[in-house]
């Protein structure tokens, strides 16, 4: 057993009951077999990795909105440039 899992194994535990499509129980059965896994540790991951996510881009909202109170905006010019570079990608 690694650190990780030593600590995973000491984290209370909860139960949630919640419906989730078909194919995505299949899916959540699919990567709990290949990980040799149980669901419990793929939807924890899932679950864990969906906040992650949503934390980092409430943090770069966050980040945003501050930069336009204290008055920071790209100019006309550095738009246009992004637009520019986004119509050459292929």
């Amino acid at each position: 057993m690694n650190a990780l899992q030593a600590t995973l194994g000491t984290m209370a535990r909860e139960s949630v009951t919640f419906r989730v499509e078909a194919g995505l129980l299949a899916s959540v059965d699919e990567l709990a077999r290949l990980f040799e896994r149980d669901r419990s540790w793929v939807l924890n991951e899932a679950i864990r990795g969906y906040i992650h996510q949503q934390q980092a881009q409430l943090e770069h909202l966050d980040e945003g909105i501050a930069q336009a109170e204290r008055g920071e905006f790209a100019t006309q010019q550095q738009v246009d440039e992004l637009f520019r570079q986004i119509r050459a990608l292929p």
